[in-house]
């Protein structure tokens, strides 16, 4: 990948008066997205080149379709900012993030708390795990990806799709391991799993089921056909599109899980 080395100071007004928020971000552009960091994180800026670029090729590789336009990605020095920045952008004054909560995506910005504070900020990640920081990055890019297929490009009325949205970024990037199938397959066998698509991306095992379910769908119907329904804005339309009830598909993928 050939990066346009064009690093530019820029000032936030809004974040300049805030404790704790940085006062300054650098821009560093490439020809597929713009990077923002500030200088707690500039010794670190080849890495994250490096993750994002591995993401992004995935994806595309995946799919065998391109991202649409650039977007922005930003990582922030400490949790107040990246609260600060869901506050605005999902119009929640004064959010306040889960300790899991490390990232996001929408068609036109990706937002990171950096690693580097993870251990002190974060639980549930492993800082020192690069295999899990990639994953991570690959599934936030995933939902950047997703956000520029769809009409609904942040997702905003696209609460019930919560299961496939998550489920899509958990198959691609790789994060439907080995542990989270096999928590799967003892929930399936214990009868313990949801009759309901929408309660798929909720609890401990939230991404196992999102994706395990995302994967029965790619695996019947195919690549071509995962990416036609990241156009879906509801479970009727992704439903129809795959001819199935929603009681068939959850029976149908159950039954997946046991044979």
């Amino acid at each position: 990948m050939k990066y346009l080395l064009t690093v530019a100071l820029l000032l936030t007004a809004n974040l300049f008066a805030q404790e704790n928020l940085p006062s300054k971000w650098y821009l560093y552009e490439t020809d597929k997205f713009d990077l923002y960091f500030t200088q707690e994180d500039s010794v670190d800026v080849s890495s994250y080149l490096a993750y994002f670029d591995n993401g992004y090729q995935m994806i595309e590789e995946y799919f065998g379709e391109k991202f649409l336009t650039k977007f922005d990605v930003y990582i922030h020095p400490n949790r107040n900012s990246l609260d600060l920045e869901w506050s605005a952008n999902w119009d929640m004054p004064g959010f306040k993030s889960q300790c899991w909560m490390v990232g996001s995506g929408v068609a036109d910005q990706f937002d990171l708390l950096s690693p580097n504070v993870w251990k002190t900020e974060a639980c549930e990640h492993d800082p020192a795990d690069k295999e899990e920081i990639q994953r991570l990055v690959t599934h936030e890019m995933m939902h950047v990806y997703h956000g520029q297929i769809n009409l609904d490009h942040f997702f905003s009325n696209m609460q019930e799709l919560g299961w496939f949205i998550e489920g899509v970024a958990v198959l691609v990037s790789g994060q439907l391991d080995e542990e989270r199938m096999i928590d799967v397959k003892s929930l399936v066998r214990e009868d313990r799993f949801p009759r309901d698509l929408t309660k798929f991306r909720e609890g401990d095992s939230r991404y196992g089921l999102s994706g395990s379910i995302v994967k029965y769908i790619q695996s019947n119907f195919g690549t071509e056909k995962l990416f036609e329904l990241l156009k879906s804005q509801t479970n009727e339309e992704l439903l129809t599109n795959i001819k199935m009830t929603e009681e068939s598909l959850i029976e149908n993928w159950a039954d997946s899980l046991v044979e």
